[in-house]
């Protein structure tokens, strides 16, 4: 439901005339958004499968070679999920 509100605050910042308004604006919505996508935690059908394998990487064969080598390099930076 929150997306539905970006969706309608996006456009009104077209006629916004000065820049720096527009710019600190945008970059405030962005910053929001991303801030909100990235708290939530356990959700989603398939969210246990990914959490699973980046506790243990290397047991599940059925994902891609390229998803594979990204979890193995954060769990090489890192070993905490949330900042994956």
């Amino acid at each position: 439901m929150i997306y539905y509100i970006f969706i309608v605050i996006f456009p009104f910042f077209s006629f916004v005339k000065n820049k720096n308004i527009k710019i600190y604006g945008l970059m405030l919505s962005f910053l929001f958004l991303v801030s909100f996508c990235s708290l939530r935690w356990q959700t989603g059908t398939d969210w246990l499968p990914y959490y699973d394998d980046f506790m243990s990487p290397g047991n599940r064969h059925d994902f891609e070679i390229g998803y594979v080598l990204y979890v193995k390099l954060i769990r090489y930076l890192t070993d905490n999920y949330t900042l994956f």
